[in-house]
């Protein structure tokens, strides 16, 4: 039986229920699956102590099944795990007390790490260089400023709402000329959810976007053409190739000669689609029907959740969120691009790009939190799943949230690893790290009880003591608050009864034969390449001239550990071979990843911390670097990178620190609900489908 969950739907549904009999009821095992778990079955009302009607309906059906069990589904659970385990009526809520399972990404599968990268590996090269902005001055030209302007409003085809529309065509065209010209290819344009600026928009491309391009393609207009063309070309160069040689796609990129015989008809096939809540249901896109449909399609709210798009290949994105779930359930980028993985693009603001940027690390956390509890032998009931937190965003509405279920989690590093990834332009300020690196390597190889091995090109060193390692980390000087804190937190852990800290292995990473020095009595030490970022990712509200002035006198790195350099300790086949042998439908098996070598390290090595060495070159630059290029937000550059001539003449020492685990970790601000048995010693509207709904189910 599939369901709607609507009110009026739900309220026939448990009226049939209420007709068996109870003998009759039991008879029926019942298994319900609620896809899109945390939106309309989330109690709404709970801050003023009432109960919404979904979920309300939901419970009720629930309770009169005697055999049933209830399963959600979502991408986005932020607001399932934040909620009470018992309703304010005093029943019992859709709380996920019996498990909850992070399911793997798939290998080919598109997700929000793949397209926005993470912040957490310096050995992980697979982001993938699809976004494209939409300038800041573009947004007044697309999107009323406010309600009370969108019915004057008139949106005007910006430069950058062009080069999408371009960008589709020849992408459309690309793909006829691979043998794909019968299957679904798709645009999307989100900018407002106002449904009189969709079709005003719907209007604005058709008229002075599409029909005009389907006259000069016809008149083999050479100024169109040549348009076109460097587009194309531009395009042409994203893509790396050892990226391109792990997607689905062919090993080069089309010339634009190759797909020229295909731009009239792909043109000429495109359409323009309006997809709202103002559409009747007979009007919508339907993917299930043999004919291709290569359409933009223009929409709010119905696109951001529920609705597939077959062949999305490009995204116009605007419109933004102050909330995780919103921004996440917007992204209907996610999927699968089998045969056309390099086509793919987005074009969205800055603001944008920087709210997803930090939300994969916060999927990242949440799922590494969902498989610690599993592999503990925990359920939710027992130890809660806690969401970080980010200044600018809000988890979820403030309707789904009644604060006082809710605690913030005491700061611990156990089952954490930190990383230097800021560092000030200062020539003292790294000599003093440098020498206190030397005097570190040197304490420990004259007392050292447990050898020095050489691992690939690194220097390792067992089971060093406490004393050496202390007194480096309170030496060594770092910006980052959280760097400073380990210091006092290894500190206190030392002062305690019992303490996994007394025996520490420290590395020293090395990269091989290149820019080799001697240090700290290792003879060969090759200094490590690490890129810079532009700082106008860690400036909130980046000016030029705070970017200038950041340029001149910081250092930021996207990371600085890799996930390979945790495995320096321990025997890298036999961790293969664990992995390959691990049974766990929850647990991530990918090659890089932090949890399975965390997990690792601790049926190996136990309790045991690792400090790791980073001598970096001050001359470092990327691999792929060309100067004469435009500098977006996420460029890698050169270290020297915009500071004046000789503002920097020492190599820079970083650090990266992996904790065991002892007891649950926290290294960020977290939230999480308050459980009624834990484990012993550990504005109010919903989105524009609702209340169209409500307004609905009130007429009935």
């Amino acid at each position: 039986m599939v369901v709607k969950k609507n009110a009026p739907v739900l309220r026939r549904l448990k009226r049939a229920l209420g007709k068996l009999s109870e003998i009759e009821r039991r008879s029926i095992p019942t298994l319900v699956i609620d896809d899109e778990c945390d939106h309309a079955s989330v109690n709404t009302a709970a801050l003023r102590s009432d109960v919404s009607r979904i979920n309300g309906l939901i419970r009720d059906i629930c309770q009169k099944l005697p055999k049933v069990s209830y399963v959600g589904y979502t991408a986005t659970p932020y607001a399932n795990v934040l909620m009470a385990e018992t309703s304010v009526d005093g029943s019992r809520d859709l709380y996920p007390s019996e498990f909850i399972v992070s399911l793997p990404e798939p290998e080919n599968y598109f997700g929000a790490r793949r397209l926005f990268g993470d912040d957490q590996g310096a050995d992980r090269n697979d982001e993938l260089p699809y976004i494209r902005r939409v300038p800041d001055e573009d947004m007044s030209s697309l999107q009323p400023q406010s309600r009370k302007n969108r019915d004057q409003f008139s949106p005007e085809l910006t430069t950058s709402l062009r080069s999408a529309c371009d960008y589709f065509l020849l992408a459309l065209a690309a793909r006829a000329h691979r043998g794909q010209a019968s299957c679904h290819c798709c645009m999307l344009v989100h900018t407002t959810i106002y449904s009189v600026c969709h079709r005003r928009l719907r209007s604005l491309i058709k008229d002075t976007w599409l029909n005009p391009i389907l006259r000069d393609l016809h008149a083999g207009n050479p100024e169109r053409l040549d348009q076109l063309r460097s587009l194309w070309e531009r395009e042409s160069t994203a893509l790396a190739h050892e990226l391109r040689e792990q997607l689905s796609c062919p090993n080069e990129l089309e010339s634009f000669e190759l797909i020229l015989p295909y731009l009239l008809s792909a043109a000429g096939s495109i359409t323009i689609t309006v997809e709202n809540s103002d559409v009747q249901l007979a009007e919508r896109l339907d993917f299930s029907s043999q004919t291709p449909i290569h359409t933009i399609v223009i929409g709010g709210n119905v696109l951001a959740r529920g609705l597939t798009i077959e062949g999305l290949v490009i995204s116009f994105f605007i419109r933004s969120s102050s909330q995780y779930d919103t921004l996440m359930q917007m992204g209907r980028w996610f999927g699968y691009r089998r045969g056309y993985e390099d086509l793919p693009r987005i074009w969205m603001t800055r603001e944008l790009e920087y709210f997803f940027r930090d939300l994969v690390n916060v999927e990242e956390l949440i799922r590494n939190e969902i498989v610690e509890i599993t592999r503990r032998g925990w359920t939710p009931a027992d130890m809660a799943v806690r969401v970080p937190q980010i200044a600018s965003l809000s988890i979820t509405a403030r309707n789904k949230l009644v604060m006082e279920n809710l605690e913030q989690c005491d700061l611990s590093f156990y089952g954490c690893h930190e990383q230097t990834i800021g560092f000030p332009v200062d020539d003292e300020f790294h000599r003093n790290n440098w020498e206190a690196g030397k005097r570190l390597l040197m304490e420990a190889m004259a007392n050292n009880g447990g050898g020095t091995e050489t691992v690939g090109s690194s220097t390792l060193i067992r089971q060093v003591r406490a004393g050496p390692v202390r007194r480096f980390l309170h030496r060594y000087k770092a910006e980052a608050i959280t760097i400073q804190k380990v210091a006092e937190f290894v500190d206190n852990e030392l002062d305690a009864a019992e303490t996994c800290m007394e025996s520490w292995n420290l590395a020293l990473v090395s990269a091989g034969d290149s820019h080799v020095i001697s240090y700290g009595g290792v003879e060969k030490t090759g200094l490590l390449n690490r890129n810079k970022i532009n700082p106008a990712y860690k400036i909130p509200s980046p000016h030029p001239d705070s970017i200038t002035q950041e340029l001149s006198s910081r250092i930021y790195l996207k990371a600085l550990m890799g996930v390979s350099d945790m495995l320096v300790d321990v025997d890298r086949q036999q961790y293969k071979q664990w992995l390959k042998g691990l049974k766990d439908p929850g647990f991530s098996t990918e090659k890089n990843s932090w949890e399975s070598v965390k997990r690792y390290r601790m049926e190996v090595l136990g309790q045991r911390p690792l400090l790791l060495l980073y001598p970096i070159n001050r001359n470092s630059r990327p691999k792929r670097y060309n100067p004469s290029e435009p500098m977006d937000d996420f460029s890698r550059l050169p270290l020297l990178h915009g500071l004046p001539e000789g503002a920097l003449t020492h190599h820079i020492l970083g650090i990266g620190i992996v904790f065991p685990e002892v007891t649950r970790a926290t290294a960020k601000h977290f939230l999480r609900v308050r459980l009624e048995r834990p484990l012993e010693g550990e504005a109010f509207d919903d989105d524009e489908i609702l209340r169209l709904q409500s307004a609905a189910e009130e007429e009935l």
